[in-house]
């Protein structure tokens, strides 16, 4: 049986809110899973989740913020 991997950020999430749909990176957010860096770079445009606006106020808590973010680096 193959050793179980954590995904992990090595980084914080820093943000500026830029008109309160969007959010900028301050600095790079780095997550490390299974041997692989994925990193989205400062500057980056996010909106944290898209998601109806009905639900939006459980998304922008911060508990899934990170991950938002990497997903939309990647699917961009």
């Amino acid at each position: 049986m193959g050793r179980v991997t954590t995904a992990r950020f090595l980084t914080p999430l820093q943000v500026q809110d830029i008109d309160g749909n969007k959010w900028q990176l301050l600095a790079p957010l780095v997550l490390w899973h299974q041997k692989v860096y994925y990193t989205a770079p400062p500057g980056f445009v996010t909106d944290l989740a898209s998601i109806p606006r009905i639900v939006f106020w459980r998304t922008k808590s911060g508990k899934y913020n990170e991950a938002a973010v990497i997903h939309d680096c990647l699917y961009q």
